[in-house]
């Protein structure tokens, strides 16, 4: 460090210290589907467009196709952040042509970042990052007899931001765990059947895939409660774009291990109840994605570690390419423990601790600018079956007898006395 000449006083501001770590927002929404009269201006095709909390703007997405739909669903329950990607619909004259490639349009293409994958320029096109991604209307089918190529697309891009694919099921129960055979990612989470919905134009409910509604309902959790919350036994909202009902009946009964419910639940499929008077609403039931590593089963689990690892990421950011020393590396430890401390306190980490390991940072690794830390935040598990253990206890008896022995020794005293 070189100082000029200087006969008087300065005051030089040291930028060090430990710095907060900050969560960022975990309900946006990444929209994917079609609208061929919309604005072309507003809803430019293959395009990350934001939409906040602000549903007047979608009436620009038209009547028809899929998008405009899947936003009533969102907003019915919730008024979430949408990024909007609008992709084009075929106007091919066979009905089996258009669908595929209008499907191949919502795919896209990762190279030229079309269809899903313009989900991937959200963050430089709207400045928010997509975590809840749908296309209701595309990933129920199997083509071929194969993997849906749009969920397939949507999970690739989850990982990369640290996000979930929300997915229709088929609409045929047998076909559902067909579907559910294709997947094994603990990003991917699945619903069955589609949900009823009412529509103000037709003055009447109409099936709709389950997915959008889902994704408000996450978005309503996420900010009111916490992301570390599970969206499972919550109830939707009804009204205009709301839910009102199942396409498919779904019996339900809280300690039948039996009934479809928990069938499908126990598949890692999650669906809509309503337990009639004993436990009305039409509620999410389901916690689980679809990996079949018993550790990363649960969705909230999962949103949980990567907000976590994101926002731990963002507050070390200030450290890169900066030279290591004692008192940074102690900043850094400071930094991330208190944020363990206080995820504590605020719920969503059941506890953490950070350390610097010798055995990977070697001179090999450190003169190469590679450090490297261990941490381990646990987040806390939805409590998914409780548990409550009868026993007879025939003892009691002897309390009654002796109870009725006194009462009639009481009233025998007070018959003689009169």
């Amino acid at each position: 460090m070189t100082t000029s000449f200087l006969h008087g006083v300065e005051t030089i501001e040291v930028n060090d210290g430990v710095r907060p770590v900050q969560l960022a927002p975990s309900g946006t929404i990444g929209l994917v589907g079609t609208a061929p009269l919309a604005d072309p201006t507003l809803f430019p095709l293959n395009t990350p467009v934001l939409l906040t909390s602000q549903p007047r703007a979608a009436l620009a997405l038209g009547a028809t196709g899929t998008l405009l739909q899947a936003i009533k669903q969102i907003y019915a329950q919730y008024g979430a952040c949408v990024v909007v990607v609008r992709v084009a619909q075929s106007t091919l004259s066979d009905p089996t042509a258009a669908a595929a490639a209008t499907l191949a349009n919502v795919v896209g293409n990762e190279i030229a970042r079309t269809g899903c994958y313009a989900l991937l320029t959200a963050r430089a096109e709207t400045g928010v990052v997509p975590k809840t991604l749908i296309a209701p209307g595309f990933t129920s089918v199997r083509p071929g007899g194969a993997e849906n190529p749009v969920v397939g697309a949507l999970a690739a891009i989850a990982l990369r931001l640290r996000g979930r694919v929300y997915a229709d099921l088929p609409p045929v129960y047998a076909d559902a765990l067909t579907y559910r055979a294709d997947w094994d990612d603990d990003r991917i989470v699945g619903f069955y059947p589609s949900v009823a919905i009412w529509d103000d134009v037709s003055g009447a409910y109409i099936d709709a895939p389950q997915s959008a509604s889902e994704a408000g309902l996450t978005a309503m959790v996420h900010n009111t409660l916490g992301f570390w919350y599970s969206p499972s036994n919550q109830v939707f909202q009804g009204g205009d774009g709301g839910v009102g009902g199942v396409a498919t009946p779904i019996d339900f009964g809280m300690d039948d291990a039996n009934c479809l419910a928990n069938i499908l639940n126990e598949s890692q499929i999650t669906t809509v109840i309503n337990g009639g008077l004993d436990y009305s609403g039409w509620r999410r039931w389901g916690n689980r994605n679809f990996s079949t590593d018993p550790l990363w089963q649960f969705e909230s689990v999962r949103t949980s570690l990567d907000e976590v690892y994101e926002a731990v990421q963002k507050a070390e950011a200030y450290a890169v390419d900066k030279p290591p020393s004692v008192q940074i590396m102690k900043e850094m430890a400071q930094m991330v423990q208190a944020f363990f401390d206080y995820g504590k306190v605020a719920g969503f980490l059941i506890g953490g601790k950070v350390w610097l390991d010798p055995e990977r940072n070697t001179p090999q690794q450190t003169s190469q600018g590679i450090w490297a830390w261990d941490f381990d935040p646990e987040p806390p598990a939805p409590m998914e079956h409780i548990q409550n253990y009868a026993h007879r206890n025939t003892n009691y008896y002897t309390d009654l007898v002796a109870a009725i022995v006194a009462t009639l020794n009481t009233s025998s005293t007070t018959a003689s006395s009169a």
